[in-house]
């Protein structure tokens, strides 16, 4: 088997990946250079899992591996198109000032330790819906899913870390 064509062409996805489809104005998006390099691999880890010599259990092995890559590359892309719909949004942000609302109409004449909390309240509502648009885009946006694990599977591939020798 050429365990090194395969584990350039994973590099070459994982770079690319990491380059155009992970954050920024792509954020998440479908990229033609990542979608070139993911069939290259295809094409070469099919190549080496037809040959003969390698056996049954590692070409299993070689195209379970290639399934999961491909499958994450989906479930990511699926994941990272998925916008919040605008009425769950105008649901939420109505809710939202319905409960400080009914907080204040409530505590009409009360001392102004119920104006603290109505505060908090208002402010806790504001808080909670500013982390849900800010975790609704894990590759845009202030909370971006980290791509350490990826770097690193990079770093030890350049390295040869996963070398069989």
């Amino acid at each position: 088997m050429h365990a090194a064509n395969i584990q350039g062409a994973l590099g070459d996805y994982l770079v690319s990946t990491r380059a155009h489809e992970w954050a920024g104005s792509n954020g998440g998006g479908d990229d033609s250079a990542t979608r070139d390099a993911i069939g290259r691999l295809e094409r070469i880890v099919r190549v080496e899992a037809a040959q003969p010599a390698i056996g049954t259990p590692a070409s299993s092995a070689l195209l379970s591996a290639l399934n999961a890559v491909t499958g994450g590359r989906r479930s990511r892309l699926a994941i990272a198109s998925r916008q919040l719909p605008v009425l769950y949004v105008v649901t939420l942000v109505a809710a939202g000032v319905a409960l400080v609302l009914d907080a204040a109409a409530l505590s009409v004449g009360a001392p102004g330790r119920t104006a603290v909390l109505i505060g908090a309240l208002a402010v806790s509502v504001a808080l909670s819906l500013a982390l849900l648009f800010a975790i609704s885009a894990p590759f845009r946006g202030p909370l971006i899913a980290g791509g350490q694990p990826i770097d690193a599977v990079i770093h030890d591939l350049r390295i040869g870390f996963f070398s069989a020798g």
